[in-house]
């Protein structure tokens, strides 16, 4: 009888443990997760959006994001403001150019920026061997985009005006075959185009950087309707975006083997390229100071109809990246 008694606690307790794990399973949130569509343009500067997708870290914060592929930010950015996409992947200048026209912008943190990340590239054997032989030259250019301020500022560094170059308004993914095919002189692109076309024509191409007339900063923007009415989603994706940062800072090579895989470049190129990128969440006053310059210049080439640069702390989203990582803020108010 005892036998028996015991078998039946030993039956009991099992059965108990059982009962309790089941109910542990079911308790589990199993709330579905929030989708959220965030355009992208190929853009290794970008690297914490793909690390943070990569690494689950928007899946820990109960988002399903959606990426949705353009050839530019600047096409990014439309997306979004056409009701297409949520979040933007895009550079300062189509920011600043929207703003200007009166469009409903917000920026959310600041993901990368690059001394380095524009350049121009010009043919050789059209006789160009120093920025001054670009003097009535075709230039291919993503009109509206940092591309386009980079080549004006360039430009004029070097004496000359926009006045005395053709500028053809060319596709980032077009620029290679535009050259080849002969319809443009030069090009001012950005990476990953500038390996493509590096890589294509080697020594038959010239490549002008300078690092000291541009600091292209590449962000995450919204409507502002969009940012203001989801502050929980906004902060859920700078949590995601923060974590992908530390990621970074500890693993780089890691990082760096997991963005060439995601955008398909060249491993050994982006690790060149990562040196010069600054990887990191941020709304520094120099993205202020870089929209205002921008702004001005778009007024005084009368590529605006706008005639006062914009008060751009309007136009920048603090209150996520100041709750997540409040140092990282250092715009002056």
């Amino acid at each position: 009888m005892k036998k028996i008694i015991t078998i039946m606690l030993v039956l009991l307790t099992i059965l108990t443990t059982i009962l309790i794990s089941g109910c542990t399973v079911d308790t589990v949130d199993t709330a579905p997760l929030e989708k959220i569509t965030i355009t992208e343009g190929q853009q290794p500067i970008g690297a914490l959006v793909y690390i943070a997708f990569e690494n689950g870290y928007f899946t820990e914060q109960g988002l399903e994001v959606i990426f949705q592929n353009h050839f530019s930010g600047k096409s990014g950015l439309n997306a979004v403001l056409e009701g297409k996409a949520d979040i933007a992947n895009v550079a300062n200048t189509p920011i600043g150019f929207n703003v200007l026209k009166g469009n409903d912008v917000s920026i959310i943190s600041t993901i990368g920026t690059s001394t380095k990340a524009i350049a121009v590239l010009a043919l050789k054997d059209k006789g160009i061997s120093v920025p001054s032989d670009l003097k009535n030259k075709k230039i291919g250019v993503t009109l509206g985009t940092n591309g386009e301020f980079f080549l004006n500022v360039f430009l004029t560094v070097h004496g000359l005006t926009i006045n005395e170059v053709e500028l053809v308004n060319t596709a980032p993914t077009e620029m290679y075959n535009e050259l080849l095919e002969g319809r443009v002189d030069a090009v001012s692109a950005w990476n990953p185009h500038i390996g493509t076309i590096q890589s294509g024509f080697g020594d038959k191409v010239i490549t002008f950087f300078d690092e000291d007339i541009y600091t292209l900063s590449w962000n995450l923007a919204g409507t502002s309707e969009f940012v203001n009415n989801n502050p929980e989603k906004i902060e859920k994706i700078t949590r995601a975006l923060v974590k992908a940062e530390e990621f970074v800072k500890n693993n780089p090579a890691e990082a760096i083997t997991l963005v060439a895989n995601f955008l398909q470049l060249d491993e050994e190129k982006l690790k060149e390229d990562w040196t010069t990128y600054s990887i990191e969440a941020t709304l520094k006053q120099t993205l202020l100071l870089g929209l205002e310059d921008q702004s001005r210049w778009a007024i005084e080439n009368n590529l605006t109809d706008a005639k006062e640069i914009p008060n751009y702390l309007d136009y920048i989203y603090m209150d996520a990246l100041e709750k997540v990582k409040p140092e990282a803020v250092t715009i002056i108010r």
